[in-house]
């Protein structure tokens, strides 16, 4: 018995280490990524600074030769070289994009946990049931790997999810690039017909209007003729949305009759593209938003990670390290008090040390955040009166001596309550 409990008390103690370990490797990983994400920041707000110093505003309608290399700022409304066509559903639209958007119908498993109540034996012991409901699904779900058979999904979908784009998006007299194209948002939906349609899709199919914003849906289900009717498995359905010839707003590198990606000198790639007429200012200032936006993001979960990973380091370090220590007589929550003052403190540092070069008033703004962070939580902090036992078997001991001892007493209170009725 006692070689049991040892063996089961080294494995606690290695979990432990492991656990003091990657508690470790996970803080170097955050500290590492944070300064690593915040140089790239400092990076894109310098090569934003300098497109707005470097950006001009030039013409629409017929590219200048001198403007050939500099970042340019164009407006005005899209076309095309030619219309782009839906060669399946025979639908032809004016846009820069169209694409098709199918789901069939389908089966698909859910698994549960649920308790064993069988039997004396399985109580407490937890199985997995299956249940099987119908979907709609924009992939084809796999019925071979189901667990019960009797749900068998069709092996291929009836229309594939399909996008046309256009071979030319001209602004004015310039080009777009794939990417700047890519940027437009597929804002309008489609509207069509089943006179639009081909005779072998629109004998089987009918329209309803319950794609997005209220759009027309197309149901189709092979040889059930056009009466609506509920879906069955393989039953598909389609809508279309189309990337408008719209107006828009473009910062950019003039190259030629082209518009293609600028690179300042800080390394940062500016393509900007917004829709409606959209000065060069608000275009930068809604990049700058929505950059600083995703970065405090990234900064509250990466501080999120150093809290956890330096309270797991307080929490088994200090007992290796002594075990009367001052951390390891505080309370829990004094625990994660420092562990949070620590690590919002290390993210300042972070940010402070890749901001201080470009921007040095804004590195010290987050270093006045940060010194006074540690003072105010650590204020009022005091350790436990009683230290922690040293280890598990003593504390076991210990309370095996008082459970022996409530015994003894209890027996001593029933002997003289008896003999005080016999007397």
């Amino acid at each position: 018995m006692y070689g049991n409990q040892s063996h089961h008390a080294s494995l606690i103690s290695s979990g432990r280490v492991l656990v003091f370990l990657f508690a470790g490797l996970l803080l170097l990983g955050a500290i590492l990524s944070l300064h690593k994400s915040e140089k790239s920041l400092v990076q894109t707000a310098g090569g934003l600074d300098q497109a707005a110093a470097a950006v001009i505003e030039i013409n629409a309608a017929e590219p200048h030769p001198k403007h050939d290399g500099k970042l340019v700022y164009v407006t005005g409304r899209l076309k095309t070289s030619a219309p782009i066509r839906d060669e399946t559903f025979a639908l032809e639209v004016n846009a820069v994009r169209l694409e098709r958007h199918v789901e069939m119908f389908q089966w698909r498993e859910v698994e549960k946990r649920r308790n064993s109540l069988s039997n004396d034996r399985s109580i407490g012991r937890r199985r997995k049931v299956y249940r099987y409901e119908k979907i709609w699904s924009k992939q084809r779900i796999d019925s071979s790997t189901f667990r019960h058979s009797g749900h068998d999904n069709p092996t291929t979908m009836p229309f594939a999810n399909h996008s046309v784009q256009a071979d030319v998006v001209q602004l004015g007299g310039f080009r777009l690039s794939d990417s700047l194209t890519d940027q437009i948002p597929p804002s309008d939906p489609l509207d069509f017909q089943l006179a639009d349609l081909p005779p072998e899709i629109a004998r089987d199919a009918f329209i309803h209007h319950d794609a997005p914003n209220q759009s027309p849906r197309l149901y189709w289900s092979a040889g059930r003729g056009r009466a609506k009717r509920d879906a069955q498995i393989g039953d598909a359905r389609v809508y279309f949305t189309m990337r408008p010839c719209s107006t828009v707003s473009v910062i950019s590198q003039q190259r030629g009759d082209s518009l293609v990606p600028f690179r300042t000198a800080k390394g940062t790639q500016i393509e900007l593209l917004s829709v409606g007429t959209v000065t060069p200012d608000a275009m930068i200032q809604q990049v700058r938003g929505t950059t600083t936006r995703s970065a405090w993001g990234g900064r509250l979960i990466v501080t999120t990670i150093m809290m956890v990973s330096l309270y797991l380091l307080l929490r088994l370090g200090s007992r290796w390290i002594n075990p009367y220590a001052f951390l390891t007589r505080i309370t829990e929550l004094q625990r994660w008090r420092i562990a949070a003052s620590v690590a919002i403190t290390l993210a300042c540092f972070c940010i402070c040390s890749a901001w201080v070069i470009d921007h040095p008033w804004y590195a010290v703004s987050v270093l006045a955040i940060a010194v006074p962070i540690i003072p105010a939580s650590v204020h009022g902090i005091h350790p436990r009166s009683t230290p922690l036992r040293r280890d598990v078997s003593h504390s076991q001991a210990e309370r095996r001596e008082t459970q022996a001892e409530d015994r003894k007493r209890r027996k001593r209170k029933r002997r003289r309550r008896l003999a005080k009725r016999r007397g």
